[in-house]
C-alpha cells in the first residue's frame, strides 16, 4: 500500500481556480511552468512544522503572467498559492538531484 504523502519529483496542475491542495516534494532542483486564462498571483510556498499548525513560507516571488522559473528546493510540504486567476495550468518538475 503506497502512502499517499510520499515525497515525488513532480506535481501538475490542469484548469484550476482556486488554491489547491498541498503536496510533497524530494529536495532537488525544480522547474516551475505555469500558464492562466486570466492572471492574479501565484506563490509557491513550503510549510514549515510549527505548534500548533503549519507556518507557509514563500519559496518564489509572486508569480503574475505566464512564464518558468528554475528554484532549489529542499524536500518537504509544498502549496501553490492562488488569488485572482482563471484556469491555470502548470507543473513543477525535478531538473536535478538535491540533497535531502
Amino acid at each position: 500500500m503506497a502512502a499517499i504523502n510520499q515525497p515525488r519529483s513532480y506535481q501538475f496542475w490542469n484548469t484550476i481556480d482556486a488554491t489547491p491542495g498541498s503536496f510533497n516534494l524530494d529536495a532537488g532542483r525544480y522547474g516551475l511552468n505555469v500558464s492562466a486564462a486570466v492572471w492574479g498571483t501565484a506563490i509557491l510556498e513550503h510549510a514549515l512544522p510549527t505548534t500548533p499548525a503549519l507556518t507557509w513560507l514563500p519559496v518564489t516571488a509572486s508569480l503574475a503572467a505566464n512564464g518558468y522559473t528554475v528554484i532549489d528546493l529542499p524536500a518537504g510540504l509544498y502549496r501553490l498559492t492562488l488569488a485572482g486567476i482563471t484556469d491555470l495550468v502548470g507543473s513543477i518538475e525535478k531538473i536535478s538531484v538535491g540533497r535531502a
